[in-house]
């Protein structure tokens, strides 16, 4: 690929501090660009992290013809509308994760990417881990026997009520923030759609989100998965794959750092492997995949269709963890 595409980012938002070294060492990839709903913030911003160009709102970003791609990390509950506006606008557009708000939402998208033949993919970082690669090998060559089990946990304690991560009315809650990735990552390693969802939370009295989910999920051909999430405990993130005749762990499964080498544990009738995986920018992978989509040299991995379908299992989740009990997808 010799083409190189220009991308701004759509805001201010903290998430960038991952993002704007990423597409600065992506192969393909230009940051030009940044929009913030106020002109000297987004000047200020510019100036601080080397960016060209800076626009006082979304929409001045959103018409100039000199960007390819757009990051979006809005607030979730603004993902849709901004999502969509940039499509129709001429843009390529990484959404951050949760892709929307629910699954009609997602859909909307789906279609308007359809109408346009625009790229959109929900930025769900760690899959392009190179861990990752390995684990979905490991699982498909048989080596665990016949999956019978996910285990994935996510949590870190979170006590400012001012973070949007807890507003209500920004599409805030710890499914949506962190148990996201592990109802990912058990669609990722099924490579299926959960048959029922049944899930329990603690919701938040001054938040009103829920701060703390599990759930036990049920897949095709007998593989239960279990879910955790929350705001309310210690850092955790750890992923278990269980079969008939082996188990792998995933040791740091989301967010290891850029220099951070991961290990995959295989037990194997108690005789333990470590497997050892070499540092990667999971980001700056991601990005370049959607570079290489964009122009046509490699398909989609995980396209709006899937995030239309992760949705929709978010929605099950949530109506579960409501007192609806086992909802059928």
């Amino acid at each position: 690929m010799t083409e190189t595409l220009t991308w701004g980012i759509l805001s201010t938002a903290r998430i960038n501090r991952k993002l704007i070294p990423a597409i600065r060492a992506a192969r393909y990839a230009t940051l030009i660009g940044i929009a913030s709903r106020s002109k000297e913030r987004a000047e200020a911003y510019a100036q601080e992290h080397g960016i060209p160009r800076f626009y006082g709102s979304y929409e001045e970003m959103l018409a100039d013809p000199k960007l390819d791609c757009l990051y979006n990390p809005l607030p979730n509950s603004m993902h849709k509308d901004w999502t969509i506006r940039a499509l129709r606008a001429g843009k390529h557009v990484l959404c951050e994760k949760p892709f929307t708000k629910n699954a009609a939402e997602a859909e909307e998208v789906t279609a308007v990417a359809d109408e346009t033949g625009k790229i959109v993919m929900e930025g769900f970082m760690y899959r392009f881990h190179p861990q990752w690669a390995r684990a979905r090998a490991i699982v498909g060559d048989g080596d665990l026997g016949a999956l019978r089990m996910i285990r994935a946990e996510f949590a870190f304690h979170l006590t400012d009520l001012a973070n949007i991560r807890l507003r209500k009315e920004l599409a805030g809650g710890a499914l949506m923030d962190v148990g996201c990735y592990c109802l990912n990552a058990c669609r990722q390693i099924t490579q299926a759609e959960p048959v029922w969802v049944d899930a329990t939370a603690d919701f938040g009295e001054q938040s009103g989100v829920d701060e703390t989910m599990v759930a036990i999920m049920r897949f095709p051909d007998d593989v239960v998965c279990e879910l955790n999430c929350s705001f309310t405990t210690c850092y955790r993130h750890s992923l278990d794959i269980i079969g008939t005749d082996a188990q792998l762990r995933l040791t740091h499964p989301w967010t290891p750092g850029p220099d951070l080498a991961t290990e995959l544990i295989l037990n194997k009738n108690d005789r333990i492997e470590t497997i050892g995986i070499p540092p990667a920018d999971q980001y700056t992978l991601e990005v370049e995949h959607f570079c290489r989509a964009v122009s046509g040299e490699e398909l989609l991995r995980w396209g709006p269709d899937d995030a239309a379908l992760q949705m929709r299992a978010m929605d099950a989740l949530s109506e579960s963890a409501k007192g609806l009990g086992r909802v059928t997808l």
